[in-house]
């Protein structure tokens, strides 16, 4: 009788009420028995009965109140019971010390028997219920055994055998259903209970996998390094899976795969669970679940990963039953997936999708952060680069040739003096050679301030621009041919006119100071959706897979292919030695609007060029 013999709260309460409604009860029941009977009626005895079983009742109340008190309930109601059996059943035969038995006095007793039994097994379970009936019997034949005195017991045989046996039956009747009670609401009990401990399990786990959210937040929130976010996604993952399987997935894999920029497969960069031979292992990621996750952008849940057409070729997969994959994606850019897998079946579900939905959009926007934090500073490296460059390139061409043209009008200068003195006449053909020296000086200054700063470009738009620098270019003895259509000032906006401004002056420069080309081709045009720049020579050429001797690009292959970019384009070379070099750039546009937005979809831009590339090549 301890935990398990508590029930609710309210069966407490209600035998709390029964007893006060026994008390008074059986109290008046008594005094209409005496008051019958013919004899002066006595009540003190009575009151005293009273405030036995009213001081036991209130303890009762005090111990359901205080939750302290809960376990040890049964023992009490038990042992009250028992005493104010003791105590009534003491006071309703007092007259059998005195006179025989009468009929009223042999009711008393089944008065105040009978309901203390059935109000209690209301209470109590089966064991304890009949611990207390038989309690409650033995109490009331002991209380008249000791009125009568031991020699008397006889007298009490025949007057008392059928309320003994009414009690008797009722008793046994009360405990028959109250088993039969018990038991039927047994199944009803443990299934509350198994609901309850599952509903405590699944509020600790949600407590848990909480935390580690949080954590992970944290880890992805305070690193930019890609490796640390994936390691972060990883754990949270499978902690997530495993709690929910401890008992039915011992093993469990988990692997983050990342998009490789050069032919867009899947290359591992972490793993939990895999062995080594499957390091560095690259998918194309097209087909079966893998490619399904990142076609539709959904997390996507598998069966049997060697039936997988990807997923057979690597050995963590052989034996896992079921598969799970995250698409690591941020807007508009797929980062990758997360694998996790199981040797049991069926070991995943919606809930696993809602809690790793999270962790994969948590780490696909820290993958985003990451690889623009990482971009910025490859972008501040490359802009530090170019200030560096163009410093050494401005010294360069100002000491190639204005500083030389400047050291010969000097050295004019001394021969004139020589010459006033020694033969005055060929004074004005010395100053006639200053003074086209310095006029050359002159404009191969404007010249590198033009090409610092193209005024003609803000002023009067691209083609202006590039018409006047291939006027310069011709005045230097280059043969140049500049066609630029009216369409790349209606579609590009200012800054798109700049970085297709110094990337034809880039080109041009290179093939005019390396090429030794007789004439140089520019052209600037549209295709449909795609604006094109072509610059060829008829120069030496050159081998492109040739790099320098440290492994880099030149410079000005590294500059024309950044200012491609930042026009959303790609640049093709063809060279070879002997052959002159065709330089193309090709770059998206919209021509619905007449805007000088880039198109959206950059799946037609894409289409465009390659249809345009076709047209070209033929």
């Amino acid at each position: 009788m301890a935990e398990n013999e508590l029930k609710s709260h309210w069966q407490d309460w209600t035998l709390f009420g029964l007893r006060w409604v026994f008390l008074f009860g059986v109290s008046l029941l008594l005094y209409v028995i005496r008051s019958q009977s013919g004899v002066s009626v006595e009540t003190q005895d009575l009151i005293v009965a009273f405030g036995i079983g009213a001081g036991l009742t209130l303890l009762f109340g005090v111990m359901i109140v205080f939750p302290n008190f809960r376990n040890i309930l049964p023992f009490f109601v038990v042992a009250m019971d028992w005493g104010l059996t003791g105590v009534y059943v003491y006071v309703s035969q007092l007259h059998l010390r005195t006179s025989s038995p009468s009929f009223g006095a042999e009711l008393a007793v089944i008065a105040i028997c009978v309901p203390l039994i059935i109000s209690a097994m209301q209470r109590l379970q089966p064991i304890p219920g009949i611990l207390h009936a038989t309690g409650v019997l033995t109490v009331a034949a002991g209380v008249l055994i000791y009125l009568v005195g031991t020699e008397q017991f006889n007298s009490l045989i025949d007057p008392y055998a059928v309320p003994a046996l009414i009690t008797t039956l009722i008793a046994i009747i009360a405990g028959v259903w109250n088993y039969v009670e018990y038991e039927r609401s047994a199944g009803y009990r443990m299934a509350v209970q198994s609901l309850a401990k599952l509903r405590e399990d699944q509020l600790a786990e949600m407590r848990e996998r909480a935390r580690a959210l949080t954590e992970m937040t944290t880890v992805l929130a305070g690193t930019s390094d890609i490796k640390k976010i994936l390691d972060a996604a990883l754990d949270v993952g499978r902690f997530s899976l495993k709690k929910q399987n401890e008992r039915r997935s011992p093993r469990l894999i988990g692997m983050a795969l990342l998009v490789r920029s050069s032919d867009e497969a899947l290359y591992m960069v972490n793993s939990r669970g895999i062995p080594y031979t499957d390091e560095n292992r690259v998918i194309p990621g097209k087909d079966g679940i893998v490619g399904k996750a990142l076609e539709d952008c959904v997390t996507v849940i598998g069966k049997d990963a060697s039936k997988d057409i990807e997923l057979k070729t690597i050995q963590a997969f052989f034996g896992i039953r079921s598969v799970l994959c995250i698409p690591l994606r941020a807007k508009y850019d797929n980062y990758g997936v997360l694998l996790f897998g199981s040797d049991r079946p069926n070991a995943f579900n919606e809930d696993h999708i809602d809690t790793l939905n999270v962790i994969g959009v948590q780490t696909a926007v820290a993958l985003q952060n990451a690889y623009l934090y990482n971009t910025l500073l490859e972008e501040k490296e490359r802009i530090i680069q170019l200030e560096e460059a163009g410093r050494k390139s401005l010294v360069r061409d100002l000491h190639d040739v204005p500083a030389q043209t400047i050291a010969a009008v000097k050295m004019r200068i001394n021969i004139i003096q020589r010459l006033m003195d020694r033969n005055p006449a060929q004074v004005p053909t010395e100053l006639k050679e200053v003074e086209d020296l310095a006029q050359r000086a002159n404009e191969e200054i404007r010249h590198i301030l033009s090409s610092l700063n193209p005024l003609a470009l803000e002023s009067q738009g691209l083609r202006a621009a590039l018409d006047q620098f291939a006027d310069r270019i011709r005045k230097q003895g280059q043969r140049i041919d500049m066609r630029v259509s009216q369409e790349a000032e209606t579609y590009l906006d200012k800054t798109k006119q700049g970085a297709v401004y110094y990337l034809v002056e880039e080109a041009v420069g290179n093939a005019q100071k390396y090429a030794e080309a007789a004439l140089i081709k520019v052209v600037v045009g549209r295709k449909g959706n795609v604006m094109y720049i072509q610059i060829e020579d008829n120069g030496k050429g050159f081998d492109p897979t040739i790099q320098k001797k440290d492994g880099r690009e030149h410079f000005g292959m590294t500059n024309m292919r950044q200012r491609a970019e930042t026009l959303e384009g790609a640049l093709d070379l063809r060279s070879e030695p002997g052959k002159g070099t065709l330089i193309m750039v090709r770059f998206p546009i919209d021509t619905m609007s007449g805007s000088t937005e880039y198109i959206a979809d950059t799946k037609l831009a894409r289409k465009a060029m390659d249809t345009f590339e076709k047209m070209m090549s033929r």
